[in-house]
């Protein structure tokens, strides 16, 4: 038992000393950095990124790049989100004004909600125009003729 406590604690000394030894060698890697980096500059070098983070010394530089990295994937990632939205949002107001323009229609020629829908996307194929832009427009018209 005293022999394998024995080899347990030099094992255990000898862990302390490699791990001791690859702190100072961090040490002396932060210490040839600048005072401040820029994590842009720490690893791809073809990434777009405009913005440059300044980490001080005493900082580990691949946790500081991987959680630069993961902010970056989170802000294009938002983003996107944002973009789809924007999309969403704008399909949404276009399907609006078809379904008031063949609500304008049902009500001015007494025709089913197909035929108004029939007419919309004829009138818009004829006129190589969007179905929202020919909507739009039945909608101007009949606000001209009710105003």
């Amino acid at each position: 038992e005293q022999r394998l406590a024995q080899e347990l604690l030099t094992l255990c000394e000898a862990k302390i000393d490699a791990a001791e030894m690859d702190l100072q060698q961090h040490h002396r890697q932060l210490a040839t950095l600048s005072d401040t980096v820029p994590l842009s500059s720490l690893g791809d070098e073809d990434d777009n990124a405009d913005t440059t983070l300044s980490i001080g010394p005493g900082v580990n530089v691949r946790v500081a790049r991987s959680i630069f990295d993961l902010v970056q994937h989170q802000a294009e990632r938002l983003r996107e989100l944002n973009d789809a939205l924007g999309q969403a949002r704008q399909t949404l107001e276009e399907r609006k004004l078809i379904d008031k323009a063949k609500g304008i229609l049902i009500k001015s020629r007494n025709i089913t909600e197909e035929q108004a829908y029939r007419q919309l996307r004829e009138a818009a194929m004829s006129n190589n125009k969007r179905m929202v832009d020919v909507a739009a427009n039945v909608i101007s018209v009949a606000e001209m003729l009710d105003g």
